[in-house]
């Protein structure tokens, strides 16, 4: 809008909204791969798109378009409309109580759950009670700062004891829950592959690759012990490491993802592993 007498111009920016952080990762999500946009576009039912450049994100958003049946075609100089033919959906409603995603360099959870929401802060810690308890279950990657490891050990604890689901990814963080021996009963070690990663997946998993071709070079990430039930383990000089599989605490369960699986999965564009390790850790929630 423009005001005053030197026709000045003022107006909201998207930082002083409330929701800006999920605004702008749902505009930059073609950055992000076109499986992703590919799921956060199903979310709702959307007809009709505006692309335009020619940067990474506009030639990532017209692949995903044209696989999900979009036809574009100029409309100006600089943009083109892009337009569904699918028969329209009802109104969705996304509910309030959603799995809520806290930490730093979130995106690969983000990219295996997309409906999920985005916490305000990184650190377990900042989050009240009441704050958790809205919401069914957490995940969590880059959650706690190497001073707040044991205060954001003892809250997770607490909070999934009573009957909650968590799903984790220690990988980065190797080093400040070694120090205190175990996360949650669990030991956290930290490994690093050359070559292709060999793994095994458990029931049921079993249809997915039995080889992980390294995206780049000196792939690492944490790896468990002491887990109470395994679902994959990778191979490393002839040694078994758990990478995948749940911790019971209490009436509740938390599950461990290492050596940045759902990172992995984001990048190469493995779809089917992000969501079948999304929905084995959400059945029961």
């Amino acid at each position: 809008s423009r005001v005053g007498k030197h026709d000045q111009t003022g107006g909201w920016a998207l930082e002083n909204t409330p929701h800006h952080p999920s605004i702008r990762r749902t505009l930059s999500a073609p950055e992000w791969g076109p499986e992703y946009f590919a799921r956060l576009m199903g979310l709702w039912d959307v007809r009709y798109a505006i692309v335009s450049g020619d940067e990474d994100s506009a030639r990532a958003a017209r692949e995903t378009l044209t696989a999900m049946g979009f036809s574009g075609g100029e409309t100006g100089d600089r943009f083109e409309l892009w337009e569904s033919t699918r028969p329209s959906s009802p109104i969705q409603i996304i509910p309030s109580d959603q799995l809520l995603i806290v930490g730093d360099q979130t995106g690969p959870m983000l990219a295996a759950f997309p409906f999920a929401a985005e916490g305000a802060s990184p650190n377990l810690s900042a989050y009240s009670p009441a704050e958790l308890d809205a919401h069914p279950a957490l995940a969590l990657m880059q959650f706690a700062a190497p001073t707040d490891a044991a205060q954001a050990e003892a809250m997770l604890s607490a909070w999934v004891s009573k009957g909650r689901a968590a799903v984790v990814d220690l990988s980065g963080m190797e080093e400040p829950f070694s120090q205190g021996l175990d996360f949650l009963g669990v030991n956290v070690l930290r490994l690093s592959f050359q070559e292709p990663m060999p793994i095994t997946w458990a029931d049921p998993l079993t249809s997915l690759p039995s080889r992980l071709v390294l995206p780049e070079p000196g792939w690492n990430g944490a790896v468990y012990r002491n887990l109470d039930v395994v679902l994959a383990e990778v191979d490393h000089n002839d040694v078994k490491y758990p990478v995948l599989g749940y911790k019971n605490i209490g009436a509740g369960r938390v599950w461990f993802v290492g050596l940045n699986l759902l990172y992995y999965a984001q990048i190469t564009g493995s779809r089917d592993m992000a969501a079948a390790i999304a929905a084995l850790t959400l059945a029961d929630v």
